[in-house]
């Protein structure tokens, strides 16, 4: 089983040889489609919750991969949704998850797509659905989009890859 880790590790390594092919300018244009199909788009299933240490692996997985050009797409599911609470309130001296996605997200423009079903089955709403299902207020975090499973379909099949990070 590969871990988290190995994989970053790994996309490091291929990053360093993929920019050294394309700087040799010697490099005949029918070689280039190992950069070509370099670029990948991943899903990450992410049903860890923020108390998990796969939910932090989820983070700096997709902060590795964007940094090196992939696409990342997100799915937060199961008890992964917690992450997307914004009354949860971390220890003083440890970093916010959430903040950290959200930043992310803000950075590569990436969509925080939260399972509506097990939001709502933990507490976790945004304006909308507070209202349809008579709740009083919301707190789905800034970022973070509640949607349904249609969009994970639709994500795994226009995906190259999928990781899931289980806790």
């Amino acid at each position: 089983m590969i871990q988290t880790e190995d994989v970053a590790s790994h996309f490091r390594t291929y990053a360093v040889i993929a920019h050294l092919f394309a700087s040799c300018n010697a490099m005949p244009k029918s070689n280039l489609w190992f950069i070509e199909a370099y670029f990948m788009i991943f899903v990450l299933l992410i049903t860890a919750p923020v108390s998990h240490s796969n939910a932090w692996h989820s983070y700096y997985f997709a902060q590795s991969a964007l940094q090196q050009g992939h696409t990342i797409k997100t799915f937060f599911y199961g008890n992964g949704v917690e992450v997307a609470n914004r009354l949860l309130c971390p220890a003083q001296d440890a970093l916010n998850l959430s903040q950290l996605w959200q930043q992310l997200a803000t950075e590569y423009h990436l969509e925080l797509a939260v399972c509506v079903a097990a939001a709502l089955r933990r507490g976790i709403s945004d304006a909308e659905n507070s209202h349809r299902h008579h709740l009083q207020g919301d707190n789905l975090a800034q970022g973070f989009s509640l949607t349904g499973l249609g969009t994970l379909t639709e994500l795994l099949l226009t995906s190259d890859r999928t990781l899931s990070f289980v806790g």
